[in-house]
């Protein structure tokens, strides 16, 4: 089902010559990245280079990889809302308050590469209706991605080892979307009938939550060989950007990378 990267490597050659000699000089030269700074920013990547930062298939209810056209992420989180996102994010490690334990589930998994709507973590959206998608804008604050400091070339390079990618992934995703669909939307009709409980007020938050969390124990449990399959088989791939990449960011960059990317 998944072909390897073996005649891609000489597409990426080929876009790697386009680098030439300044991006050699370029990426030699570069300074150690920064820590991220409070201050906002407007700089924008292209699609591809966003989804550098942006967790692998995985093929949980909301997986970016598993999307398709038409799709609102937010119906498929694993959260019923902002609020339950970042009360899920705000727990620690060891918490055993009552705030703890209410939210020890979501929270773990936000670890796993979880977030409320687009898995994406480069984009920032507006707060609205719990089950509607949020208003993308275009300043967001600075974070662990822009340490990075990624250069133009650099940049140039991510587009093409995130192409390159897709063009081995997706014929393998495209068919466990197939094969998850049935399971996929069972747990969407579950969520949205919740939210419909929180809104209309026949249920309190926490018992939503509560719902949210065992309708997501259930989907895990029912899709757990298929999701193991995907991560199996994409991990060629997976493994061959990560080689790639490794020949085209500095040694600070790269290390950076591998801690954030989620695989």
């Amino acid at each position: 089902m998944m072909h390897t990267l073996t005649s891609i490597h000489m597409r990426w050659l080929f876009a790697a010559s386009a680098f030439s000699l300044t991006s050699i000089l370029l990426s030699s030269c570069a300074t150690a990245p920064t820590a991220p700074n409070p201050a906002k920013t407007t700089d924008s990547n292209s699609v591809t280079v966003d989804e550098f930062f942006t967790p692998p298939p995985t093929g949980n209810a909301d997986d970016y990889y598993v999307l398709s056209s038409g799709d609102d992420d937010v119906e498929y989180s694993y959260f019923l809302d902002e609020q339950d996102y970042f009360s899920s994010r705000d727990v620690q490690d060891g918490d055993n308050s009552d705030h703890g334990k209410k939210f020890k589930f979501a929270h773990d998994l936000i670890k796993n590469g979880h977030g409320y709507g687009d898995h994406n973590h480069i984009h920032v959206h507006l707060q609205g209706p719990h089950h509607y998608h949020g208003i993308y804008i275009g300043v967001r604050d600075n974070d662990w991605t822009d340490s990075l400091a990624l250069t133009a070339p650099e940049k140039l390079a991510v587009d093409t080892a995130i192409k390159m990618f897709h063009q081995c992934a997706d014929a393998g995703i495209d068919t466990f979307k197939v094969d998850l669909k049935p399971y996929r939307l069972a747990f969407r009709t579950k969520k949205l009938a919740i939210l419909a409980q929180l809104d209309s007020g026949k249920v309190t938050r926490d018992s939503a939550r509560v719902m949210l969390d065992s309708a997501i124990t259930l989907y895990l449990a029912q899709t757990d060989l298929l999701r193991k399959a995907l991560v199996t088989e994409v991990k060629t791939c997976l493994t061959e950007l990560d080689v790639f990449l490794k020949t085209r960011l500095t040694a600070d960059q790269y290390a950076i990378w591998v801690r954030h990317r989620g695989w």
